[in-house]
């Protein structure tokens, strides 16, 4: 059954240095939707889909710069979806999972490129930002259809101690600080470490400088203009970060062809100077790569002395 469309808007976004990538923007019953491929590649370009879910807060409208660095020059349509416009929180798994299996069983209609491909031959990876990450993680095993792949953004409230996601691979970008209320043991670390220990990356992006008084990067960094409120201070996003999402997940889709995860394909090479602005540094995990947990005091210094004044009593 097809889904009833509301509309429809095109626009390209053009790099003069490397091509010219075409996005169109999609309202279906659930949700809405924004999808990129670089016309270069064509209907190739569905050979490999990401499904990316917008953080809180956010829109498809947020995502353009991250998304055009994952698809140009390679095999990869991304689709930004948002399953909950209008609303500022991104947490229902019912709707999630509603939005995201009617995307996959109606691929062809809703991106007419794909027609050109078989299904049989195409991999489709589900994850998102923030609170969408979450809740990407948390239903790899509740959709119609296996996903491939699963990509977090510094992904929100995960169980660091939850059920293990072994069989399908993940790529997972955290943060060496916590920012905007995301705990990084319940973030991206634990999507790494509750994946099978054989198919799973993870960035560590330091963030424990500063320049200007400003943390180099934070949780809404991977978004166009970063976001705004009293959870995470109004900030720009970040391109060396965005560029480092973009190699990392062409390399993972690579991976996921060769069905091998080897850390040196994920070490970001350099770049030449004036290319592009400073990269970002990270901690990079892969396989069986331990990642530190954060040490949490059993009490805080005021907590132990009530402790012992009640003791006393």
């Amino acid at each position: 059954m097809l889904l009833l469309l509301f509309f429809v808007l095109v626009f390209s976004l053009v790099d003069p240095c490397q091509g010219q990538v075409e996005s169109k923007d999609l309202s279906i019953t659930g949700g809405n939707l924004r999808y990129f491929f670089d016309k270069a590649i064509g209907p190739a370009a569905c050979q490999n889909v990401i499904l990316l879910g917008v953080g809180t807060g956010m829109s498809v409208n947020d995502y353009n710069l991250v998304s055009t660095d994952i698809v140009t020059g390679h095999n990869i349509l991304t689709i930004v979806v948002d399953f909950a416009p209008g609303q500022p929180f991104k947490n229902s798994e019912k709707d999630y999972i509603k939005l995201i299996n009617a995307v996959e069983a109606n691929l062809r209609t809703l991106v007419p490129i794909c027609n050109d491909t078989a299904d049989t031959k195409r991999k489709i990876v589900v994850g998102g930002h923030s609170a969408s990450g979450g809740v990407a993680w948390k239903c790899l095993n509740r959709l119609n259809f296996r996903p491939d792949g699963y990509i977090g953004l510094d992904p929100y409230k995960l169980d660091p101690k939850g059920a293990k996601q072994g069989e399908i691979p993940s790529l997972s970008f955290g943060f060496t600080k916590s920012t905007c209320l995301v705990q990084g043991d319940k973030a991206a670390k634990a999507s790494y470490n509750t994946s099978g220990n054989d198919r799973r990356v993870l960035y560590l992006i330091d963030n424990n400088e500063k320049i200007g008084g400003k943390d180099i990067a934070v949780h809404c960094s991977f978004a166009d203009k970063g976001c705004s409120g009293a959870v995470c201070p109004a900030r720009d996003g970040d391109p060396s970060v965005r560029a480092l999402v973009g190699f990392s997940i062409q390399a993972f889709v690579q991976s996921l062809s060769k069905k091998t995860y080897i850390k040196q394909d994920y070490e970001r090479p350099k770049l030449a100077t004036g290319q592009q602005s400073t990269p970002v540094k990270y901690k990079l995990y892969v396989n069986q790569d331990e990642v530190e947990t954060t040490r949490k005091r059993a009490f805080a210094p005021w907590k132990r002395r009530l402790a012992l004044a009640k003791a006393e009593l």
